[in-house]
């Protein structure tokens, strides 16, 4: 008897409380379904004016909490640059996009000039001439896009300020992965740039932040050129033919980096002066650095400068320091404290990685007390219909 009863009790329980427990489950999930793709002709913008139906807005007004949304569109570059928009300050967002096959034209995949307030988010450019092209592109967010097999570069910020590009998987372009071109404040975080000839060029630019990315299997894994006051920060840099090359720039620094099994872990040229490399490690490259210019390897006692795989030094009084410096070829620079251990950076703080929210304890929490309701209301309708 009592079996029947749990039985009878469990089975509208467990309806009840699937009911509720799915559309939770759903609206919880951090990689949402994304909606399939319709194709759409080319879209042109130009000026706030033209955020139009006709030209792929699905949604929203343009201010800051109800942006126009450009979203779910399978985009063909063939006879056009794919998504281009215009002198327009009216914030939008381009969300879902696939752009693709405007290479052969010479096309892009997402051209946005002399725009502010804008966000590409989650698209794809592939097979383009460039895949994301920003030209005069400011307080912008770049994220989660996939940017792969374009024949000039991937993404390309050209005179561009105060950018976030975050979250990008950007591979297998003709040159150059992102490309920051005179351009000052931009932050590239959490990215893998990967099997190009650049993975990330910074040329004639100043105050940009590079944290958190892998650059891999390139030519240059990082390439900073004549520019200034930059930060590479917490990369790894590994399986390039130079990882790191910093050529007629200063005042740059690089830090918390591991740089391994480069053909040339890193190398300095043509006046490239006053930047600081320090607490990285220098793993099994073929050649660990050259450095022709005046530079800082270390930061310092009791800080600390580098570690390097190859140091044969001693560390006698077990401080984590070798008690002679690590000679740096090219010149007369050296890493006076050269790190004993690889170097452990502390993890990064939320606020400066955005990371995916852990939603599941608070979600098991929910779904507890669903079940009880479920039972609650199942144990009600078994009795009810008796």
């Amino acid at each position: 008897m009592r079996t029947r009863i749990f039985k009878g009790v469990l089975g509208p329980a467990l309806v009840v409380a699937a009911s509720l427990i799915v559309p939770v489950l759903l609206l919880s999930s951090p990689s949402p379904v994304l909606a399939a793709l319709i194709p759409h002709d080319p879209i042109y913008i130009d000026g706030n004016g033209g955020f139009t139906p006709a030209n792929g807005v699905t949604s929203g007004s343009g201010t800051g909490n109800n942006p126009y949304i450009i979203e779910n569109w399978d985009i063909s570059a063939e006879n056009a640059h794919g998504i281009r928009i215009r002198n327009t300050t009216a914030h939008l967002i381009i969300r879902n996009c696939y752009v693709h096959d405007g290479r052969e034209e010479h096309n892009h995949g997402v051209y946005l000039e002399n725009v502010a307030n804008g966000k590409i988010e989650g698209a794809t450019s592939n097979n383009n001439l460039h895949g994301i092209f920003l030209v005069y592109f400011s307080d912008g967010v770049v994220d989660n896009c996939v940017v792969e097999n374009n024949s000039g570069k991937g993404i390309w910020l050209w005179y561009s300020l105060n950018n976030a590009v975050t979250n990008c998987t950007v591979r297998n372009n003709n040159f150059e992965d992102i490309h920051l071109w005179y351009s000052n404040n931009n932050r590239v975080t959490n990215c893998i740039l990967e099997s190009d000839d650049h993975g990330i060029t910074i040329q004639g630019s100043e105050n940009n932040t590079v944290l958190n990315c892998t650059v891999k299997i390139n030519n240059f894994g990082v390439y900073i050129s004549s520019s200034s006051s930059n930060a590479v920060t917490s990369c790894t840099v590994e399986g390039n033919n130079f990882g790191i090359a910093i050529v007629s720039s200063n005042n740059n620094a690089i830090t918390k980096c591991t740089v391994e099994n480069n053909n040339l872990g890193a190398k300095l040229s043509d006046s490239s002066d006053n930047n600081y490399i320090h607490h990285n490690n220098f793993v099994n490259n073929k050649q660990q650095v050259l450095n022709y210019c005046t530079n800082f390897w270390d930061n310092g006692y009791p800080s600390g400068g580098n570690y390097w795989s190859d140091f044969t030094g001693v560390d006698v009084d077990n401080n984590g320091i070798g008690d002679t410096s690590y000679k740096i070829s090219g010149g007369n620079n050296q890493d006076r404290y050269p790190l004993m251990n690889l170097f452990v950076p502390e993890p990064i703080p939320p606020e400066e990685v955005p990371q995916t929210p852990t939603k599941w304890l608070p979600i098991a929490g929910i779904v507890a007390i669903i079940i009880i309701i479920g039972i609650v209301f199942g144990t009600a309708i078994y009795l009810w219909r008796r």
